[in-house]
């Protein structure tokens, strides 16, 4: 998602010709790929505090451990922190 739209290409100096080039971090052309998802990932869509909608994947992972809950990608957005340890402590 975060390379999606962005394309790569080179000019091929003897005809000039502009020339794409994919790689692997930009993905398929589909917000949610086709399939069954990785065991602990869901998408899922919400509205942004701007009010544009974007699509999120939500991924969880068990690890040995003492239950300790993490989380990543969110940054200092102090609703979306409260909104996943209400989530967590649901469970």
């Amino acid at each position: 998602m975060e390379f999606y739209d962005v394309n790569f290409s080179y000019i091929d100096n003897e005809t000039f010709e502009e020339k794409f080039v994919s790689v692997p971090e930009q993905g398929g052309g589909k917000q949610i790929p086709n399939g069954i998802c990785n065991t602990g990932q869901i998408y899922t869509v919400s509205r942004g505090k701007s009010g544009m909608i974007g699509v999120f994947r939500l991924e969880s992972q068990m690890l040995p451990g003492n239950g300790k809950f993490e989380r990543t990608g969110i940054g200092s957005d102090r609703d979306a922190k409260e909104a996943t340890n209400t989530a967590f402590s649901f469970r």
